[in-house]
């Protein structure tokens, strides 16, 4: 697949998604339903037992074979359901909407299903499937090809949407609610019954309507772009007060992600860098570096020591010991200033197993950061921390880069 098609396809995922949630959305009765990727790419139930079901596409050009192999899927449908409360309806953009699309008759609708028209190899499907004409004009009062609109529109009048029922910002709306919802929609999608990809827009909306923090969500993020999400982040760490000296706090780096060796940053550089920052005054609280892999953290432990860095890792190697990692440091404060001179120590650090294996013990930090694309233990880091922020970060670089150090 080249990029462009890989985009392309992507791109009709979130197509579908937004056209998914934000019909859902304009339900006029709460109680109406949504079952993703039912018989088609969603199915509306209304609480009058009509089902509705909306394949989604989304192309550049006209193709008479994307609308011939929609409409297919739902004449046979139609055909083994006569007489159920049924209706079918094909949502695409095209750059220009055909002519053809805009009313359907029983002649052109025959034409739509006919394969290699004039050939000698001419395919029809409503002969070989034994579909009548009488089948198919009664199927095209229940049928109805709708022009979508393009992408960014589609996902302004979303987030519109969003906006008026929740009387949020445009912010709130995209990065708080919507982001919730496209990962809502995913998770559903990923059932394997219909009752569990079933949900109503009542509780579509109390899903979402009390979310304030800032879901990691690798679609969102894809769809909004890497450099939109982290500066949203920044603010929100800003604005939260986040590396504000007095808190205690933590940050994980999940080297399995995060490149902690590359020559454009190195760790030891960046473990200076942050203690330079955020380790000042005598009022301030040393970060806790948590390591995923064991091997480098004692490597780092190792050259810390080589660079007269001084560490508390409550004995790790030894036998770890909460209470001493809980300590707080031995400042010594300079006369001429306010600034620290020296500390018993500048920095903590331990492995993430030692960190999941006792953080009953260990002191609960304000302000938890976990760096890694993949996504974390959400439970277990709400459990052990008041605030909580994943990083989408690759490197010790991007790191730097999100928390302003």
């Amino acid at each position: 697949m080249t990029d462009r098609s890989a985009n392309h396809k992507i791109q009709g995922y979130y197509y579908q998604f937004n056209k998914t949630i934000f019909d859902l959305l304009c339900q006029s009765n709460d109680n109406n339903s949504i079952i993703v990727e039912g018989i088609e790419d969603f199915d509306i139930k209304t609480v009058d037992g009509i089902t509705e079901a909306v394949q989604c596409k989304y192309y550049a050009k006209y193709n008479k074979a994307i609308i011939r192999e929609a409409i297919e899927h739902m004449v046979l449908h139609y055909k083994q359901n006569k007489g159920k409360n049924f209706k079918y309806r094909i949502y695409i953009y095209f750059n220009e909407f055909p002519e053809d699309l805009k009313s359907i008759n029983l002649n052109n609708l025959k034409d739509f299903l006919t394969k290699n028209k004039g050939r000698k190899n001419e395919e029809k499907f409503y002969a070989k499937n034994n579909v009548s004409d009488k089948e198919l004009t009664n199927f095209l009062k229940i049928f109805y090809i709708t022009a979508g609109d393009l992408f960014e529109e589609l996902e302004k009048k979303l987030i519109d949407k969003i906006k008026n029922i929740f009387n949020c910002s445009n912010d709130e709306a995209l990065y708080y609610h919507y982001n919730y919802s496209l990962r809502i929609i995913l998770d559903l999608a990923r059932k394997s019954s219909v009752n569990d990809r079933t949900i109503s827009k009542k509780n579509f909306i109390n899903e979402i309507k009390n979310k304030k923090e800032l879901l990691y969500n690798i679609w969102f993020i894809e769809r909004i772009g890497h450099k939109k999400y982290v500066d949203f982040l920044k603010k929100k760490i800003q604005k939260a007060d986040g590396l504000k000296n007095t808190k205690d706090k933590y940050l994980v780096i999940d080297n399995d992600e995060i490149d902690c060796g590359c020559d454009e940053f190195a760790i030891i550089p960046f473990i200076k860098k942050l203690v330079d920052k955020t380790f000042k005054l005598p009022t301030a609280k040393p970060f806790l570096i948590i390591i995923k892999d064991h091997n480098l953290l004692l490597q780092i432990k190792k050259d810390l020591i080589n660079e007269n860095i001084q560490f508390n890792d409550g004995y790790e190697q030894i036998s770890f010991n909460a209470e001493i990692l809980n300590k707080t440091p031995l400042i010594y404060k300079n006369s001429a200033s306010s600034k620290i001179k020296e500390a018993s120590y500048v920095l903590k650090i331990i492995g993430l197993d030692t960190y999941k294996n006792s953080a009953n013990q260990i002191t609960v930090p304000h302000v938890l950061f976990w760096a890694s694309k993949q996504k974390c233990d959400e439970k277990f880091c709400k459990n052990y921390a008041k605030q909580f922020f994943q990083l989408p970060c690759t490197s010790l670089l991007e790191i730097v880069e999100v928390l302003g150090v």
